[in-house]
């Protein structure tokens, strides 16, 4: 029995992709007297995206060339901050043994040089080979169509939740684009790319940290420390620096940032008294400090404290007289 499911079968609703049947010659009709069939124009399947009024423009399509390695920049867009290179190291392996699997993505410059959209990883794991020639796709494009491609060929790849949303921030400080159609060109949740960029509410001190190790605050944990930062963005500042240098997990910088303030003892708290006519005597814990003026004599002055300090009983300066 034939099956009805078969390749070409017309689909419900209308037949698709089947060819208007040629005209027939009537009777007393020439074929010279038939009208001439309208030409077919070919779909350009890979149409150009035009770059916006005032770039530079390549008049060539899209194609695919071995560029010199050293013709590269990098891209202003490239999201990713930091760049592991132990895993720069076993691309390069790789490239090395089995080749380049995917060509680079660039876009052609006014100087002869091109400009990196897509794959720095793999052009730096080539630059690592030594190697003087890539294969790469040269695409001329606008500035936000290359934001964007940037932002898609990382998202294949595992960018920090922070990366994301200073790469989402960016692109829509551009102007050209809105949260929920820049989620439908990397086809993502609107959702998610809201959620990256409140990060870029956090403090700027905050963020530049981050900016150096993007991985310490993750999207899960990312609102409560956004919420921190609005109460006192100066001891935030400080815990994600302990994250970042002492290796402080969120838990525990979201746990030490939720305890209330233990009031300072004496011994702890800084003080400050102004000497009329020779400084500023500042006492921060265990620490005198002593800025005189320019009109001081420091020598004769150290003379005087010498005298001053000898003169006193250290037993009635204990602590907790």
């Amino acid at each position: 029995m034939k099956s009805s499911d078969y390749p070409g079968r017309a689909k419900p609703g209308g037949m698709v992709g089947v060819r208007k049947p040629a005209r027939v010659v009537g009777d007393g009709e020439s074929p010279a007297q038939a009208p001439t069939p309208s030409p077919i124009t070919p779909v350009q399947e890979n149409t150009l995206i035009q770059p916006m009024e005032g770039e530079f423009i390549l008049a060539s399509e899209a194609a695919l060339q071995d560029i010199g390695v050293d013709q590269i920049v990098r891209s202003p867009y490239q999201p990713r901050l930091t760049f592991n290179e132990q895993a720069l190291e076993e691309l390069a392996n790789s490239i090395q043994a089995m080749g380049l699997a995917k060509p680079i993505l660039v876009r052609p410059l006014p100087n002869g040089m091109y400009e990196l959209v897509g794959g720095e990883r793999r052009w730096r794991a080539t630059k690592l080979l030594g190697l003087s020639k890539i294969s790469a796709i040269v695409r001329p494009m606008t500035d936000t169509v290359a934001m964007v491609l940037a932002l898609t060929d990382n998202e294949q790849e595992d960018l920090t939740d922070y990366e994301r949303g200073r790469a989402y921030q960016n692109a829509l400080e551009s102007g050209d684009t809105s949260q929920r159609a820049l989620a439908r060109q990397l086809g993502i949740n609107v959702s998610s790319v809201s959620r990256c960029v409140a990060m870029m509410s956090l403090p700027d001190s905050v963020k530049a940290i981050l900016d150096d190790k993007p991985w310490l605050i993750t999207l899960n944990y990312a609102p409560k420390f956004v919420a921190f930062g609005e109460q006192d963005p100066q001891k935030l500042s400080d815990v994600v620096k302990k994250m970042a240098e002492e290796g402080m997990q969120q838990e525990a910088a979201l746990r030490y940032l939720a305890k209330p303030e233990s009031p300072q003892s004496p011994r702890h708290r800084t003080q400050v008294q102004t000497i009329q006519g020779i400084g500023k005597l500042k006492v921060a814990g265990d620490k005198l400090e002593l800025t005189i003026e320019k009109s001081i004599n420091p020598e004769k002055l150290n003379s005087k404290l010498q005298e001053f300090l000898a003169s006193l009983d250290a037993t009635e300066l204990q602590a907790g007289d």
